[in-house]
């Protein structure tokens, strides 16, 4: 932060701003023998009084959030109250940090001074670009701010609420983070962009469901509040229930909305083990279907969210063309 205050005095003349051009000596025959060195003095306090009003009035603008300044993203520890759950689309990091590494960091985050630690800072919301740019190994361009905990926080909800791409059982996590850090139902509605009585209902469901199943469910960006409601009923119905869905080579590689309708469908069943679906994965790793063998039938199962966009569901897929597979198979035998 200091070079970067003082790099207007220290910046080469390419590009470097130039101070105001000084008046011109006065002449040989001044009647004042020390007339020179006077002007020489004046000169000098002009221009440094300048450049000092320059730095003040950088700091100034940048303590205030009107400039972007380039920050080491190793001094900038992330919010306290986190308002993003592991287990998200690694594909979207991957073209974050593509993107950055190709086109730079257009849009820059927002960061707050910390104020136990001299040089360090806060983030007030950007933790996937500053964390793409750790991993690059670039600086940050951020724009710092004094803000208070509960100010940074609203700010933090509403930026995430702009950009809709968080889901309701995270947005349910950080309403009740946010509600047992003090803040009014009112506040915690303003940072969610929510009615009053939504606050009260996702706050609800975050404290009914253990921290633990949430966690290992992960984001589940496509189930909304009617399953997750669902959901806190059946697990306050059944509390040890859900953990032998967690227990499954299905549930260990599945995305995280599959994740959550397996252990749906596990508590709706009373809690039956499942763990004899074995995941069947294609060339790249990623598992797009589940099959169970028993004694009088096979079982495969496979989930709708292998869709590829704009194409037909690879269970209907599978499913018109049974009647040709099993041709194949007896023309095999």
């Amino acid at each position: 932060m200091r070079k970067h205050l003082l790099s207007k005095l220290t910046a080469s003349s390419e590009g470097a701003p130039t101070l105001p051009d000084a008046p011109a000596p006065p002449a040989a025959h001044s009647s004042s023998p020390n007339a020179r060195q006077d002007y020489v003095d004046r000169g000098a306090s002009r221009s440094m009084r300048l450049a000092i009003e320059d730095i003040a009035e950088t700091s100034r603008r940048m303590t205030s959030g009107e400039v972007v300044v380039e920050i080491d993203p190793a001094v900038i520890a992330p919010s306290p109250i986190r308002d993003r759950l592991e287990g998200g689309d690694p594909a979207q990091d991957l073209a974050l940090r593509e993107s950055i590494a190709v086109y730079g960091q257009r849009v820059p985050v927002l960061i707050r001074p910390d104020a136990s630690a001299r040089g360090r800072y806060v983030t007030v919301y950007g933790h996937r670009r500053i964390s793409a740019a750790h991993t690059l190994g670039k600086p940050v361009r951020a724009i710092i701010v004094q803000l208070s905990d509960e100010d940074a926080y609203v700010a933090q909800g509403q930026e995430n609420n702009d950009r809709r791409d968080t889901s309701f059982i995270e947005k349910a996590l950080f309403a009740a983070r946010l509600r047992a850090e003090g803040l009014d139902r009112a506040r915690v509605a303003a940072a969610l962009g929510v009615a009053d009585t939504l606050v009260s209902k996702m706050t609800v469901i975050a404290e009914r469901i253990p921290t633990e199943l949430i966690r290992a469910i992960g984001p589940a960006p496509s189930t909304g509040r009617p399953k997750w409601e669902m959901l806190a009923g059946l697990v306050e119905a059944t509390p040890k229930a859900w953990g032998a869905a967690l227990e499954t080579a299905e549930f260990n590689t599945a995305a995280s909305d599959t994740r959550f309708a397996l252990v749906l469908t596990n508590l709706l069943q009373g809690g039956r083990q499942t763990a004899s679906f074995v995941p069947v994965a294609d060339r790249s790793g990623t598992s797009f279907a589940y099959v169970r063998r028993a004694a009088k039938e096979t079982t495969i199962r496979i989930p709708l969210e292998t869709k590829p966009h704009g194409a037909q569901p690879f269970g209907d897929w599978v499913a018109s063309r049974l009647a040709r597979l099993h041709e194949e198979w007896r023309d095999d035998k």
